[in-house]
């Protein structure tokens, strides 16, 4: 079994984000930062330092309105919200960790295999170098990343060339999902998820990548989201070594050459 180590990746709850009760079981209590307590009730708004009574059998959902995750509590008691987050954070990458850790074999028999139809620089396309040879006509000084940011609602996506393709799993009950991803390559890879726009700073969605495996489709169940009310694009990146947020922002100069393979993919 090979040792993975694998990089914790910082995932911030902004200051301005707006947090809402998504849903609540039980008889559970918000006591703001003035003193006042109240039953909790869906949709209601709260702040990371509002303090929740969650009884035993109780559940409580947080949505970040920024991003649409949500974080479910677990356990019972009395917890602020900033700390139901940070647990929930915690958890996720803990599935992530061990469901990476389980795959070291499959990492481990693939490592030495190349591509002969991948350069050693590259974007989702089934050609030679992607980021010189990407599957559209790029604007002089833009990254094809940094293209696929500024890509309006109306322009279409062609994904015909994608080695690794994205999708919502969509719980229709309750309008929720989870990223589902498909690795069409014959070697595992690791990936993240962005926000499609150029609005605002670029952050990564998972704590750590999780791990693609050959030709099969992995759900991130660690990770859940709201189905978005109209149009969010987002855009799946992948590569066959580990990668953090750092060596993400890099790809967004154009004249950057990375020493892993990297691959592309959106929905919106």
């Amino acid at each position: 079994m090979i040792s993975l180590t694998l990089t914790t990746l910082s995932i911030s709850i902004d200051s301005e984000a707006a947090l809402n009760i998504f849903r609540v079981k039980g008889n559970v209590k918000v006591k703001s930062s003035s003193g006042v307590s109240k039953d909790a009730k869906r949709r209601d708004t709260v702040t990371k330092k509002d303090v929740l009574t969650i009884p035993q059998g109780g559940n409580v959902e947080i949505l970040n309105s920024d991003n649409r995750r949500i974080f479910s509590s677990i356990e019972h008691g009395t917890m602020t919200v900033q700390e139901l987050i940070d647990k929930a954070n915690k958890d996720a990458q803990a599935i992530t960790r061990k469901t990476n850790t389980g795959l070291g074999d499959a990492i481990a028999d693939n490592a030495k295999l190349k591509r002969s139809s991948f350069a050693s620089t590259g974007v989702s396309v089934h050609t030679a170098n992607a980021i010189i040879h990407a599957p559209i006509d790029l604007p002089d000084g833009v990254s094809y990343l940094e293209y696929l940011r500024r890509m309006k609602n109306g322009n279409e996506y062609d994904d015909d060339n994608d080695v690794i393709l994205i999708r919502r799993n969509i719980d229709y009950d309750d309008e929720t999902f989870n990223f589902a991803v498909f690795n069409t390559l014959d070697f595992p890879l690791y990936f993240n998820i962005i926000d499609q726009t150029s609005d605002r700073d670029l952050e990564l969605y998972f704590q750590d990548n999780p791990i693609a495996i050959p030709k099969t489709q992995t759900i991130v169940e660690e990770y859940r989201y709201l189905v978005p009310d109209e149009e969010v694009g987002h855009i799946l990146i992948a590569s066959d070594q580990e990668f953090t947020e750092s060596d993400v922002k890099k790809l967004l100069d154009p004249d950057y050459e990375p020493k892993a393979d990297f691959y592309f993919s959106l929905i919106r």
